[in-house]
């Protein structure tokens, strides 16, 4: 079930390198663009501190590491690749790198709302009983009855503090009640 939209179409280098042969596999990537995407990985620079573009990398960074930095472009370490790497697909692995930290967050922010779309809220739950709601969300929230924490996540006024205050107060209800068999 797809919850919404991942911030790049295709999954290119997913999760940069970590999948990249396996996607080189079905056909999803380009091999070299995954070879590349892994030699930038496990390329460590061995002095100690080096410049790279207007960046001062520590002994130990990789190419990926150095690639992340918005200040360095792969003009700036093309030079540590082998010789033959088309410049198309160094570029690519530039961009799968620095977009790297916004897929994951954006992944993240999908996996909690499915999270959330899982955690069905009582027929009978008393929002009054929720203190720390405004008055606000309190309505809202009586007048729309959602049948679950995701669908109060998409009620129009409702904030995600709001959203955290009810799952809290629902796990709170349902783990303090007794089960009887």
């Amino acid at each position: 079930m797809s919850l919404g939209l991942e911030l790049r179409g295709h999954r290119g280098a997913s999760s940069v390198g970590q999948e990249a042969d396996e996607d080189a596999v079905v056909g999803l990537v380009d091999a070299d663009l995954g070879e590349l995407v892994v030699e930038a990985d496990a390329e460590t620079f061995r002095l100690g501190a080096i410049p790279v573009g207007r960046s001062v990398l520590l002994a130990g960074a990789t190419l990926a590491d150095a690639l992340r930095r918005p200040d360095v472009r792969i003009g700036d370490v093309l030079d540590r690749f082998p010789a033959d790497t088309d410049p198309e697909i160094a570029a690519r692995v530039e961009i799968e790198l620095k977009m790297d930290g916004y897929v994951r967050r954006q992944q993240l922010a999908i996996d909690r709302a499915g999270r959330d779309e899982a955690v069905v809220l009582p027929d009978d739950l008393d929002y009054a009983a929720i203190r720390a709601l405004s008055r606000e969300a309190r309505e809202k929230l009586e007048r729309a009855r959602p049948r679950t924490l995701g669908a109060a996540a998409r009620i129009p006024g409702i904030t995600p503090s709001d959203v955290a205050l009810v799952g809290v107060h629902v796990h709170r209800s349902t783990a303090s009640t007794p089960v009887l068999a």
